[in-house]
C-alpha cells in the first residue's frame, strides 16, 4: 500500500482511529474492518467488533482463527457459548457446527498446555449429552 498511497502511515493511523471509534465504526463493513484490524494486529479491537455482531459466525470464526493463541481465553469462552447453545437446544442439524466450535476450545486449551481443563470440560459434555448419538459420534475425534 505504501507505493499506492504515499502517505499510507498517516492514512492508516486515521483509519484505525475511525475503526476503533464507535461513532464512526458503522461507516465501514464489519468484515472489512475486521480484516484491516487483524492485518494491523489490533486484536482486541477485532474482538470488540465481533461482540457487536455475535450472530455473524463467519466473522467470529475469522477472528478466532487469528487470535486463538494470543487470546485463548476469549476463544474458549466464545466457542463454548456457541457450541453449548447448539447442543443444549438439541439442534441436531447443527451438531457439526457445535463440534467445529469445540475444536477451537480444544486447540486453545492445548496450545497453552491446559490438557486437564480440556479433558474435564469434554467429559462434562459427554456426561451431559451422552444420549445424543449423532453428537457423540461427531465428537469422537475430539475425545481421542
Amino acid at each position: 500500500l505504501q507505493t499506492l498511497v504515499p502517505d499510507w502511515p498517516d492514512y492508516k493511523q486515521d483509519l484505525l482511529k475511525r475503526l476503533q471509534n464507535p461513532a464512526t465504526f458503522y461507516l465501514y463493513d464489519p468484515r472489512e474492518a475486521v480484516g484491516i484490524l487483524l492485518r494491523e494486529a489490533c486484536y482486541d479491537e477485532a474482538i470488540s467488533v465481533t461482540e457487536k455482531f455475535p450472530h455473524d459466525t463467519a466473522l467470529v470464526i475469522k477472528v478466532m482463527d487469528a487470535v486463538i493463541h494470543s487470546h485463548s481465553t476469549w476463544v474458549i469462552a466464545t466457542s463454548k457459548d456457541l457450541a453449548e447453545t447448539i447442543m443444549d437446544a438439541g439442534n441436531s442439524n447443527r451438531y457439526e457446527d457445535a463440534v467445529n466450535y469445540l475444536s477451537y476450545v480444544k486447540e486453545a486449551y492445548l496450545s497453552h498446555d491446559r490438557v486437564e481443563p480440556w479433558e474435564d470440560y469434554v467429559q462434562g459434555l459427554v456426561d451431559t449429552h451422552k444420549r445424543k448419538r449423532k453428537l457423540m459420534k461427531l465428537m469422537e475425534p475430539l475425545i481421542e
